[in-house]
C-alpha cells in the first residue's frame, strides 16, 4: 500500500478527473467550443489541456525532471481531441496512470526537489508536486462550471467534494 501522501494524492486525482469529466459531459457540445469572452478559453480547450498536464506530471514524477511535452505532442492532442468525449476518456485515462505513478512512489524520494528549468532555485518536492494536477483540474472544473452558468446551465453535475461517495453521474443535457 502507498504511503499516506501518495494514497491521498492518487485518490484526489482520479476523483478530480471524474468530476471534471463529468461536468464536461453534461455540457452540450457546441458550448464546449464556445469562447466566451475575447480572451477566454473553451471548455473542450481546458479538458485537453488538463489531460496534457497529467502526463507531463506523470513525466516528471517519473524522472524528477521538471520537462514540457515532447515537441507536437499538445498540438496533436489539441487536433484529434476534438469532442468532449474524446477529451474526457483520454483525461480519465491519463488521471488513471498519474495515480498509479504516484502510487508507485518511494516515500523515501518524497523529499527530493525537483527544479524549475526557469528557476532551479525555486523547484518543489515530489510530495508538494504530487498535487498540483489535482489542483490544476479543479481550477478547471470551475472554469468550466462558470462558463455554463454563462449559457444558462445551472445543475451540479458531480457530488462537488473531494471525497464523495456518488457514482460519476452519467451525461445530461444542459439548458443551451
Amino acid at each position: 500500500m502507498p504511503g499516506a501522501v501518495q494514497h491521498v494524492a492518487a485518490t484526489l486525482i482520479e476523483k478530480a478527473a471524474a468530476d471534471l469529466a463529468a461536468e464536461s459531459r453534461a455540457m452540450p457540445e457546441e458550448n464546449a467550443r464556445w469562447i466566451p469572452a475575447p480572451d477566454a478559453r473553451p471548455a473542450l480547450e481546458q479538458i485537453v489541456e488538463c489531460a496534457l498536464a497529467n502526463v507531463m506530471w506523470s513525466n516528471i514524477l517519473r524522472t524528477h525532471v521538471h520537462a514540457l511535452l515532447p515537441e507536437g505532442v499538445a498540438e496533436r492532442a489539441y487536433e484529434t481531441l476534438d469532442t468532449v468525449e474524446k477529451a474526457t476518456e483520454r483525461l480519465l485515462a491519463s488521471a488513471r496512470t498519474l495515480a498509479e505513478v504516484i502510487r508507485a512512489l518511494d516515500p523515501k524520494e518524497l523529499g527530493v526537489v525537483v527544479p524549475f528549468p526557469w528557476n532551479p532555485d525555486a523547484g518543489r518536492p515530489l510530495a508538494e508536486c504530487c498535487f498540483h494536477p489535482y489542483w490544476n483540474m479543479v481550477y478547471h472544473q470551475g472554469q468550466i462550471a462558470y462558463i455554463q452558468t454563462l449559457y444558462g446551465g445551472r445543475e451540479v453535475h458531480s457530488d462537488a467534494g473531494p471525497f464523495g461517495e456518488s457514482p460519476v453521474p452519467e451525461r445530461t443535457s444542459s439548458p443551451s
